[in-house]
């Protein structure tokens, strides 16, 4: 119904679009050429002549002969009276199309507007879901209890072998603050934040003691938490050496070696890297921390 009613459009549109030249009785679809026809002699010449011609009342277009003329205006009638009606059927066929363009689009926004509603009410369900289970979350961390261990008495249970392992065999020479951080700042194992630099500046840091912080000397703390992974690298490498290759055993014998010479270089980077730990891991600590 509707491309039937587009087509009867065009058409309608292509007739209204074509220009006569009722003297030469000839169409042209385009300006171009019928402008080009009016400067012809074969024109000029008919038109001088027209005066001489035959003209149809209906469609003003002119004949050689009257018989020609007479038999074109019958046939001319009946095609005007059919343009006539083709333009109230179009006329007719497009208030239609257009009706039922407007139910159309009617619908569908009244169909997007339920969507949007259903929306806005997921939306609300989900927000109030979300605000539910954080309050509950936050209930929980805040309810929970966290028993710190006392500094020295760290609970190591996390650290396997293969964890020590892998840090002897990947990094000898840092492998002593990578392992404190493991040890003192696992965000996994709070019960070992038991060390806290809250002033760079300052020679002091805080540690935990008998549930409780107290303030010690930074230096002596450092030299304490770097002596006992020491140790406890020096105690895992003894116990798997095997399973490295003689190049990696080199290595960390290397390392050995210097630390236990009290090698000034590894010493004070060994030192400046830990304290960057301290200072940074401090920020993973529970705030405030129940002890």
């Amino acid at each position: 119904m509707a491309f039937e009613t587009l087509k009867i459009i065009s058409q309608f549109h292509l007739y209204k679009m074509t220009r006569i030249c009722y003297v030469c009785n000839i169409h042209f679809s385009k300006k171009a050429n019928y402008d080009r026809h009016l400067l012809s002699q074969k024109h000029k010449k008919r038109e001088i002549s027209s005066d001489t011609m035959f003209q149809c009342k209906v469609c003003y277009r002119y004949f050689t002969t009257n018989s020609n003329c007479e038999s074109h205006r019958k046939a001319c009638i009946v095609s005007n009276s059919s343009t006539i009606h083709m333009k109230d059927n179009t006329k007719d066929s497009s208030t239609t199309l257009v009706n039922t363009l407007l139910q159309t689009i009617q619908k569908r926004d009244k169909q997007i507007n339920e969507l949007r509603k259903q929306v806005e009410i997921l939306i609300e369900k989900t927000s109030t879901n979300n605000t539910t289970n954080n309050i509950q979350t936050q209930n929980n961390i805040e309810n929970q209890v966290i028993v710190v261990n006392s500094f020295g008495n760290e609970n190591i249970e996390h650290i396997t072998d293969q964890i020590i392992c892998r840090l002897i065999q990947t990094a000898p020479f840092t492998c002593v603050p990578q392992l404190i951080e493991k040890i003192h700042f696992d965000p996994e194992h709070p019960e070992n934040h038991n060390i806290k630099i809250t002033n760079k500046k300052m020679n002091y840091a805080e540690i935990v003691r008998n549930n409780k912080w107290v303030t010690a000397n930074k230096k002596k703390v450092i030299d304490d938490v770097i002596q006992k992974s020491y140790n406890l690298l020096d105690e895992t490498y003894s116990d798997n050496k095997e399973v490295m290759s003689e190049r990696r055993q080199e290595r960390f014998e290397s390392f050995q070696d210097k630390f236990e010479d009290q090698d000034d270089n590894l010493h004070r980077n060994i030192k400046n890297d830990v304290d960057l730990i301290l200072i940074n891991g401090t920020n993973q600590i529970y705030k405030p921390l129940k002890i």
